[in-house]
């Protein structure tokens, strides 16, 4: 490092850094590349990836898209909803940042899939719950 009167003073750990441009990380910290990459990984449906680019980022309307896509305005609106929820932990977690291993794409396609039609963890509606061993 050069002082400001013409003096050098040795600096540790900066032979590792190189002169002129580098790579920046993935995913180079835009937004929309974020919510692409959720949806390779299946961290969000697919499907939802661009609505949610749409809405989210580009502030657009939810009616028009809604329409385009064959839905009502509410589930559509549900539908980003979840997504914020699985991209909120994904950051939270790490799942988003520096580069996917092989192992972890593998792992996320395996998981069940995420999208608009899946149904929501637990019990179906209207579905009998089991009765207690003690009553009549």
């Amino acid at each position: 490092m050069r002082l400001a009167d013409d003096q050098t003073m040795p600096v540790e750990d900066i032979d590792h850094v190189t002169a002129g441009s580098r790579t920046p990380k993935v995913p180079y910290g835009h937004p929309d590349l974020l919510v692409r990459r959720a949806g390779t990984l299946r961290i969000t449906a697919e499907a939802d990836v661009q609505p949610w680019i749409e809405i989210r980022l580009g502030r657009r309307s939810p009616q028009p898209i809604a329409a385009r896509l064959g839905i009502t305005v509410d589930a559509l609106r549900m539908r980003l909803a979840r997504a914020d929820e699985r991209l909120a932990r994904a950051v939270a977690d790490g799942s988003l940042t520096e580069i996917a291993s092989t192992e972890t794409v593998e792992r996320t396609r395996l998981r069940p899939s995420v999208g608009p039609a899946s149904a929501p963890a637990g019990p179906a509606a209207g579905a009998a719950r089991p009765r207690r061993a003690d009553s009549r």
